[in-house]
């Protein structure tokens, strides 16, 4: 780096500390990482200590002078003279060390440079750790009881029910020639083939306009139908209305024991009136299917 009069005022201004704070410390920064910079800044540091030291020495000389003889006379002005002469041959000599760029002949040592401590920044503020909610242990907690499926009866059901079915052998399948009788024929007819379906439309068609007795035949034909055919809820609908009748006792006990066959197919929905039912049945040591309904209800209890 060549030394120009800008960058010699510069470092004047810094050895003389006339330099802010900002400013000194930007240009230490400088010379930290420029060693030609910090070299002229040494040499001309060593030119101001050089020109104190020179006029020092110079004043202690005239000094000791003064003390043995007397100082010249004013009014010639000889005396400023040659001290401003002394003064100019000092500043040539180190403006010739500044601008020839020779060696010094003493060994310079670096200023050691004072380091800039950088300011230091607080900590990040950090998230302060939430105690865990208290929980109890694992072994005290309640455990929730597993809910048990009831296992699937239905086939049970359905096949306690068929078996437990028996057709009445009392009902007449006999049709005649006669011009009323000859209304069941068909339906009675389809029934004895097993064409259960064509036995419902036909006995589902009837009115009691064709005779009370007729009626309560075919009425009493279509519940069978409709349990052989396996559509157990429309043959419950045919015999909980004979279950009703309330002028006929074996009517009555008849339905009860056939309505309580239709529904026991779907136990899970049927339940509260199959045990209305049963209970009816067995009580009744002279309800006609007295018997039969305890060997039913046997066979439930073991299902439970």
């Amino acid at each position: 780096m060549e030394m120009n009069e800008q960058l010699f005022d510069t470092i004047e201004r810094y050895l003389l500390n006339e330099m802010s704070v900002n400013e000194a410390n930007n240009f230490e920064k400088k010379l930290a990482s420029d060693p030609s910079l910090s070299e002229m800044v040494d040499m001309q540091r060593l030119e101001h200590e050089s020109l104190e030291l020179i006029l020092e020495d110079k004043l202690r000389a005239n000094m000791k002078g003064w003390q043995t003889e007397p100082p010249p006379p004013t009014s010639g002005g000889y005396r400023y003279l040659w001290l401003l002469g002394g003064v100019l041959l000092i500043v040539g000599i180190a403006a010739y060390w500044r601008w020839s760029g020779d060696s010094l002949p003493t060994k310079i040592e670096s200023v050691p440079q004072t380091p800039i401590e950088e300011p230091q920044l607080p900590p990040p503020d950090l998230p302060i750790a939430q105690d865990p909610p208290n929980l109890p242990p694992p072994s005290d907690r309640e455990e929730e009881p597993e809910q048990k499926q009831s296992p699937d009866l239905s086939k049970e059901y359905l096949a306690m029910a068929t078996g437990a079915y028996e057709f009445p052998q009392e009902i007449n399948l006999k049709a005649s020639g006669e011009d009323n009788e000859s209304v069941l024929d068909a339906g009675i007819t389809a029934f004895k083939a097993g064409d259960y379906p064509v036995a419902i439309t036909e006995f589902s068609q009837l009115k009691p306009d064709i005779g009370e007795a007729y009626y309560e035949r075919a009425q009493e034909l279509l519940g069978h139908s409709y349990f052989q055919s396996g559509q157990y809820a429309a043959a419950s609908e045919v015999f909980s209305t004979m279950a009703a009748d309330q002028e006929f006792k074996e009517v009555r006990q008849y339905g009860e024991w056939y309505s309580l066959l239709s529904l026991l197919p779907d136990h899970s929905k049927n339940k509260q009136q199959i045990a209305s039912l049963l209970e009816l049945i067995t009580n009744d040591d002279r309800h006609n299917y007295h018997q039969q309904g305890i060997a039913l209800e046997s066979k439930l209890q073991k299902l439970r």
